[in-house]
């Protein structure tokens, strides 16, 4: 039986035989057994020609080629460790990448846009490069097939949750990669949409770009400031894709219902861009006047008011309502945001069920209970209490409410 070390070596030699030309790869004056010339890295090669007589007529040239062969590929730096760099390049083009960056393009734009400004071409470059990583591809990352860490920290999201494993699931069974569907989340303030969305890209292991539409002067967050002004910069959209790792990365786009001012018109018209699949794939940055593909981002909006929302904006997205949490289900969200804070305290004090309660009772909304919970705890750690019983008041605001289903 041969060991795993002699195997390795041979099909080291084998793909060898078959590696592409390169710059690192070349034909040598030797053959195999099945007729094929033996392709070897630039350095076997200058050995060979070293080790080579001068003389071509030598009886013994042959035997040593092999013998330099031989010991070039039992180096530790030569031919099996050049053939496994060469095998260890992921295959871009295959499943689980996404090619969201056409560098051809960018490299034109760089020529042209970079002439007679060392400021900008530098400005440029930089931007340039960011893109070119991993040849322009992005990887295509599997959403865990169930959720149910946060049906339980969520359980007033289970519809989203469903939505978004089976977005999943139709990723996962397709030969290509479908565009996900926009998903709308609509709430009272301060019930968890926004947490829910930084939970969700946390849990699939994704990155988490946001927009906060609230305070949006136009649609520059999103498509980025013109290449002709003086300070160009990328929108966030691009920002997401270029320097993240997955094609399939989650966007936030939050407070949709709140975009307002004078150039209220101009967000919408990027949104529709952004969320239409078929001009998705083709998203314009202004800052460097480039399409690119954002067609496999998870876009998530927020929203509180669906009223607010014009037809073309609601007619892109699939709309899920969140239902306040019941009695039961806001008792397990206190509980569960008491244990998240206590995460790296040595021994932190317990929370106590008549807090809770009260907490319940008054119906406070999570957002506002999680930051008064954490200067709860913040006393209680102080003081060295032996257990929380009563909540942090904030002088002057009034508790934050909702309603019940």
């Amino acid at each position: 039986m041969k060991g795993v070390g002699g195997d390795a070596k041979g099909a080291a030699r084998r793909r060898a035989t078959v590696a592409p030309h390169s710059a690192d790869y070349a034909p040598s004056h030797l053959w195999t057994s099945k007729g094929e010339r033996l392709l070897l890295p630039g350095g076997v090669l200058r050995a060979l020609a070293e080790t080579r007589p001068r003389d071509a007529a030598a009886a013994d040239g042959e035997a040593a080629d092999e013998e330099a062969v031989q010991a070039a590929s039992e180096e530790p730096d030569a031919l099996e460790e050049t053939v496994a760099a060469v095998a260890a390049v992921p295959d871009y083009a295959g499943r689980g990448w996404r090619k969201v960056f056409d560098l051809e393009a960018a490299n034109d734009m760089l020529e042209t846009r970079g002439k007679g400004d060392r400021e900008r071409r530098d400005q440029l470059r930089a931007w340039v490069q960011q893109m070119s990583r991993n040849d322009g591809y992005r990887k295509v990352n599997p959403f865990p097939e169930r959720l149910d860490a946060l049906r339980e920290r969520f359980p007033n999201f289970v519809r989203a949750i469903d939505a978004i494993e089976a977005l999943a699931a139709l990723s996962r069974h397709s030969e290509s990669e479908p565009p996900a569907e926009p998903i709308l989340l609509v709430g009272e303030p301060g019930i968890g949409k926004t947490f829910f969305v930084e939970a969700l890209a946390e849990s699939a292991a994704v990155d988490l770009g946001s927009v906060a539409l609230g305070s949006a002067q136009g649609g520059f967050q999103i498509t980025g400031t013109s290449l002709h002004w003086a300070n160009p910069a990328p929108g966030q959209v691009w920002q997401l894709l270029a320097g993240g790792e997955a094609a399939n990365a989650i966007l936030l786009l939050d407070e949709l219902d709140k975009m307002a001012g004078d150039e209220r018109y101009r967000t919408e018209s990027s949104l529709l861009d952004l969320l239409d699949p078929r001009t998705a794939t083709r998203f314009r940055e202004h800052s460097m006047e480039l399409s690119f593909d954002a067609s496999l981002l998870l876009r998530i909006a927020t929203a509180n008011r669906l009223e607010m929302l014009s037809p073309p904006i609601r007619s892109r997205f699939e709309i899920i309502p969140i239902a306040p949490p019941t009695a039961v289900q806001l008792a397990e969200i206190y509980r569960r945001q008491w244990t998240q804070l206590c995460r790296g305290v040595a021994t932190p004090p317990p929370l106590a069920p008549e807090l809770v309660d009260d907490l319940v009772r008054r119906r406070v909304v999570p957002r506002e209970a999680n930051r008064r919970l954490r200067l709860s705890l913040g006393l209680a750690l102080r003081d060295r209490a032996a257990a929380v019983r009563t909540l942090y008041e904030m002088q002057g605001q009034p508790v934050q409410r909702m309603g019940f289903l």
